[in-house]
């Protein structure tokens, strides 16, 4: 059984113990369900369904979860005006407050740089709605939570592709990385692709049109 897992932290060390929580939790989670008549995963799923996850690490980490709360948020249009929306996520990691917005992409990951644009627009949309918040003396983050699918010709290939994957992730400009790839050999299948584990790319945004 190859298990392909890490953690990047350049420049935002103080997420390293959730994210390491995250890369346990979600083969943990993989391993209770699969024995199940469903082999049911909890990568697959969408946006909602994976920073629930991405939640729960936080509270076995001993911070502390808000999900899809009420906020004045920024206009589309006019970005001198602001209204009431909703944010992803608060969270807390010891005496350090975030929020965060989440965004998800499925990868096909055979054409490294078509699955490259669309991992950095990802990050980009991520980027852009978290910027739309107050930040209200709060750090905000982007989330994108990255699900490669393979063709299942690929199979016999899998491994050196997500090697391969995991050297390109530290060419991000991003604060922080996490992926976790479970049992590659019995990766799960769905309608003809693989689907061997997920990706959590973490930018922080600074700039910002609000005051504090």
């Amino acid at each position: 059984m190859t298990t392909i897992s890490s953690t990047y932290c350049p420049r935002l060390r103080c997420l390293q113990p959730v994210l390491k929580r995250w890369t346990r939790l979600n083969p943990e989670l993989a391993l209770r369900w699969r024995r199940s008549k469903d082999r049911d995963f909890p990568w697959w799923y969408r946006e909602r369904a994976v920073l629930s996850t991405f939640a729960g690490a936080v509270w076995l980490s001993k911070g502390t979860v808000l999900e899809e709360y009420s906020s004045m948020k920024r206009s589309l249009l006019k970005r001198s005006r602001s209204g009431p929306g909703r944010v992803d996520l608060f969270f807390t990691v010891g005496k350090r407050w975030f929020i965060a917005e989440a965004k998800q992409c499925f990868p096909g990951m055979v054409r490294p740089g078509k699955d490259r644009r669309l991992i950095q627009g990802c990050i980009d949309s991520a980027v852009a709605e978290v910027g739309r918040s107050r930040p209200e003396r709060m750090r905000r983050l982007a989330l994108a939570f990255v699900v490669p699918r393979f063709p299942k010709q690929h199979k016999h290939t899998l491994k050196s592709y997500l090697i391969r994957v995991g050297y390109e992730l530290r060419s991000l400009e991003v604060g922080a990385a996490a992926w976790i790839f479970p049992d590659i050999e019995d990766a799960p299948r769905y309608k003809g692709y693989l689907y061997p584990g997920i990706i959590l790319l973490v930018k922080e945004v600074k700039r910002t049109g609000y005051r504090q």
